[in-house]
This record gives structure tokens, sequence and C-alpha cells, in this order.
């Protein structure tokens, strides 16, 4: 888990706006029980996609809101 989580931030370091490792970094977060944190990145990561119009992102980011924070209100507002 460490070097998974290491490796994302690496990775977030030479590319900052990669959706994908945003994406896997909420994903291993979620993995982990940290779920504020997750929550915390789906939104900024909501966001971006909003200000690049990467409509793939939002989506693939809201199935994953939808399936793992169904009651979230900032995560609903972001997929509405």
């Amino acid at each position: 888990f460490n070097a998974a989580i290491d490796a994302c931030y690496q990775a977030l370091a030479i590319l900052p706006s990669d959706p994908d490792i945003h994406l896997l970094l909420a994903e291993l977060y979620l993995d982990r029980g940290w779920r504020a944190p997750a929550a915390e990145k789906l939104v900024l990561l909501g966001r971006l996609a909003q200000l690049n119009g990467d409509a793939a992102t939002r989506a693939r980011l809201c199935y994953l809101a939808a399936a793992r924070f169904p009651d979230d209100t900032r995560l609903a507002a972001v997929c509405a």
C-alpha cells in the first residue's frame, strides 16, 4: 500500500493533472478506509474535470462516487 501511494505521488509530481492517477489514489484511500481524503480527492478531481471539459473523467468519477459515496452532497453536486 505505501509503495503504491508513493508511486502515485511521484507520478503526480510529473503529471499533476492526470485523472487516472487521482482516481487511483482515491481508490487506494478507500481500500485503506480513508473515506474523507478519498471524497476530497474526488471533489477536487471533479473541479479539474470541469475546468478541462473532460466528460470521460467526470463519468468515471461519478461512477465511483455513486458506488462508494451515495449520500455525499458535495459529490452529488459534482455529478449533477
